[in-house]
C-alpha cells in the first residue's frame, strides 16, 4: 500500500508506503534550482527518492503521532517560509527571487530528522534516475520564470515508483510504467487528432510516442 503527497508550498513530495508492520516514508525535490538547471551540459541526471525513513508498526498505530504528522504536513503543504525562498542582491538588499526555485530542505532535511526520532534510516528498495531536459525562461515583461510542471513530475516519479516496485515483485520483463504512459500519451493524441491541434502539436506528440516506444 502506497500514498503520494505533493507538498506545493515546498517544492517537495513524500511517498509513504506500508511494509507488513512498518511504514516507510521516502521524500523528494521536485523542480531543480535554477542554477542548476542553468549550469547543466545535456540532460540534467536526478535520483528519486532522495532518502528513507522507516518506522515501526507501534508508531504507526500511534494516534497522537499521526495526528501530529497530519497537522505538519497540512501546513507543509500551503504554507511557505522566507527562509526557505531563493534569495537575490538587488540594490545591495537580499530579496526573495520569486522566479527561482523553493528550497526543500523543510520536507527532505527538517521532516526527514523529526521521522529518524521515531524511526531509523532505511535503504530505498528501488530508486529512479531522471534525465531531465529542463529549461528556465525569463521573457521580458514576465515577473515569474517558466519551469516545467512540478505536479507533472510529481506525478510521473510517484507513479513509476510505485508501478517500478510492483514490477520488481512480480518479476515483470517489461516496465509497466513505460507502457502505461504509452497507453497514456496515445490517447492523448487521439483526442488530439479531433481537436483542433495544429500539425506540429500533433508531430511533438507522435515523436513523444515514438520514443517512449523505442525504449521500451
Amino acid at each position: 500500500d502506497m500514498i503520494a503527497i505533493n507538498m506545493c508550498a515546498q517544492n517537495a513530495a513524500i511517498l509513504i508506503t506500508k511494509i507488513e508492520d512498518a511504514f516507510v516514508v521516502e521524500p523528494f525535490e521536485l523542480l531543480a534550482p535554477n542554477a542548476t538547471v542553468m549550469g547543466c551540459q545535456g540532460s540534467l541526471i536526478r535520483q528519486f527518492p532522495a532518502s528513507a525513513t522507516i518506522l515501526g508498526g507501534d508508531i504507526g498505530a500511534n494516534t497522537d503521532f499521526l495526528a501530529t504528522l497530519g497537522d505538519l504536513l497540512a501546513q507543509l503543504d500551503t504554507q511557505s517560509l522566507p527562509d526557505f525562498a531563493a534569495k537575490a542582491r538587488k540594490a545591495g538588499q537580499e530579496h526573495v527571487e520569486e522566479r527561482d526555485t523553493t528550497n526543500p530542505s523543510l520536507v527532505t532535511d527538517m521532516l526527514r530528522s523529526w521521522l529518524l526520532g521515531y524511526g531509523s534510516q532505511a535503504v530505498s528498495n528501488v530508486c529512479i534516475q531522471k534525465r531531465s531536459r529542463e529549461h528556465v525562461r525569463y521573457n521580458i515583461g514576465h515577473r515569474i520564470a517558466w519551469h516545467r510542471s512540478p505536479l507533472w513530475l510529481f506525478l510521473r516519479v510517484a507513479l513509476r515508483l510505485i508501478l517500478d516496485r510492483d514490477d520488481r515483485l512480480m518479476n515483470a520483463e517489461v516496465s509497466t510504467f513505460k507502457s502505461f504512459m504509452i497507453f497514456y500519451l496515445s490517447s492523448i493524441l487521439d483526442r488530439a487528432t479531433s481537436g483542433g491541434f495544429s500539425s506540429e502539436h500533433l508531430h511533438g506528440i507522435s515523436a513523444k510516442i515514438s520514443r517512449r516506444v523505442h525504449k521500451l
